[in-house]
Order: structure tokens, then C-alpha cells, then sequence
């Protein structure tokens, strides 16, 4: 019975070289493979870290502008706000996808997913944080009785919602009444992706329920507290509802196929069963 030779992990200091002769040295065991396709399986994984190199460095570099724009005291429009929104989730996982297509056990993959997930997570409550909060800092020394006065707290479901409802089939402020209503729905639709991929223990419904509302009812009582935000009992209905809606859809079959291709919806327990496959193969 043949024995395959032991593979010896290589120290990290070997670099993209190191990895990349081994790849060729474990392609080399297998017979058939012509000793062209192996070079260029390792020139091709070249690029693919390289322009994943890239684009994570537009991420960086798009952070890093602006957060010094904000620091300038300029303010973002909500379409170049939804514009960054959609900009740097596109570059993250299309980076993501170029280091899937260069990595080869599926241990490294779902690792490399995982990270990226991570980084979506932080992008995305750093500009959560801005927008509930910072963005609203002028208003953070008015008194209360300026803050009641305004009727700023709603305590009564689905009124500031039929309110926003008649201003649109009324069209009095509809761009104002449209923004209140889609923006809810959708600030917090991505935490309902991202807690149940990040945290497996969130997959069950009850658990990701209890947690989301804690968070919900969390910033509406901050929001209160510092008088930066109206606190509003429709607010968070809407924000739970385009959580679960994204909860939701993450688990359509050809989604949750996606995500499990993509190395996203990733089991703890299929790490190391991908690293015993790997190491009898």
C-alpha cells in the first residue's frame, strides 16, 4: 500500500514562494497534471492576491477619507452615503472571491471568509455609530423641554408610520416621508445578516430575536438620553422588521447555497473536518 510523502507545514516567513511550490509539489503528486498548468495555477493565484490586495487597500484608503471629511465638518447626502454603503461591501467581497479562487484547502478559505465577514461587521458599526449618533452631535445640548416640545418620543405603535403614510398619498414632504420609512427598514437589515453568520448561536430564531431587540431598544433609550434622535416606538418596529426580513432571506435555499460556496455560512465543526479531508488526501 502506497503511502503518500508527509507534508511539513511551512514556517510563515516562506512567504507566497514557499506556498506557492508547495501547491506545485502537492499538484506534482498527482500523475497527469502537465507541468504547465501547475505554473500557471501559481501565476494565476499571484494576481488574484494582488488585486485582493488592491481593493482591500481602496477599502482602507476610502475609510480613511472619509473619516477625515467628517473631521472637516462636511456632511454626507444620503445618496453618498448609499453609495459608500454599497461601494465598500462590493470591494470586500470581491476581494473575498479573488482569495477564494487563490487559496486551495477549504480550512484557509473559510477563514479568509470569516475575516471578511469580521471586517464588514466593523465597517458597517462604524457607520451605524456615525449616523444614529455622531452625525446628530448639534443636538446633544438641547434641554428637555425643548425635546418634548418637539414631540420626540412616541410612545404609540404605527403612528409616526400612518403619519409618514398620509404625508406620501398626500405628496407633502413625500422625499422626507420616503427616506423615514425606507431608511429604517433597511439600517439595520445588514446586522440581521451578519449576526447570524458571525455567531452560530444566533441561527436560532429566538436568541437572534432576543438580541435584536435589545440592541433596537438599546438606541432608542441612548438616542433619548443624550437628545440626539427622537425616541420612537415605530422606529423600532421598522428596524426589526428589515432585520428579520434579512434573517430571513440569508436562509432561502439558493441563497444559503451561495453563502455555503462562498465559505460564509460556515459550521464550526466543518473546519476540522476539512482539515482531516485535507491531511488523508
Amino acid at each position: 500500500m502506497h503511502t503518500p510523502p508527509e507534508r511539513r507545514a511551512l514556517p510563515p516567513a516562506a512567504g507566497m514562494k514557499a506556498e506557492g511550490e508547495c501547491i506545485r509539489q502537492s499538484w506534482a503528486l498527482q500523475p497527469g497534471v502537465p507541468c504547465g498548468i501547475i505554473k500557471g495555477m501559481g501565476r494565476r493565484n499571484l494576481v488574484y492576491r494582488a488585486m485582493a490586495c488592491l481593493m482591500y487597500a481602496a477599502v482602507a484608503l476610502l475609510t480613511i477619507e472619509i473619516f477625515f471629511a467628517l473631521l472637516s465638518g462636511r456632511a454626507f447626502l444620503w445618496p453618498e452615503w448609499a453609495l459608500i454603503a454599497l461601494l465598500m461591501p462590493l470591494l470586500v467581497l470581491s476581494a473575498n472571491a479573488l482569495l477564494l479562487g487563490a487559496l486551495q484547502s477549504a480550512a484557509a478559505r473559510a477563514q479568509v471568509s470569516r475575516r471578511s465577514l469580521w471586517l464588514l461587521f466593523w465597517l458597517y458599526s462604524c457607520l451605524l455609530l456615525y449616523l444614529l449618533f455622531l452625525s446628530r452631535s448639534g443636538s446633544f445640548l438641547s434641554d428637555w423641554e425643548t425635546y418634548w416640545n418637539y414631540s420626540m418620543v412616541n410612545l404609540v405603535p404605527f403612528r409616526t408610520v400612518l403619519r409618514y403614510v398620509n404625508a406620501l398619498r398626500r405628496g407633502v414632504i413625500p422625499m422626507v416621508a420616503l427616506a423615514n420609512l425606507a431608511g429604517n427598514l433597511l439600517l439595520f437589515a445588514p446586522l440581521g445578516a451578519l449576526m447570524p453568520l458571525l455567531f452560530p448561536a444566533l441561527r436560532r430564531f429566538w436568541r437572534f430575536l432576543a438580541l435584536l431587540l435589545a440592541v433596537l431598544l438599546a438606541v432608542e433609550a441612548i438616542q433619548m438620553a443624550l437628545r440626539c434622535g427622537s425616541c420612537d416606538v415605530d422606529d423600532v418596529l421598522l428596524n426589526l422588521i428589515g432585520a428579520t426580513t434579512a434573517y430571513f432571506a440569508i436562509r432561502i435555499p439558493p441563497v444559503a447555497r451561495w453563502l455555503r460556496r462562498r465559505y460564509y455560512l460556515w459550521e464550526s465543526g466543518m473546519a476540522a473536518r476539512a482539515g482531516a479531508a485535507a491531511i488523508h488526501q
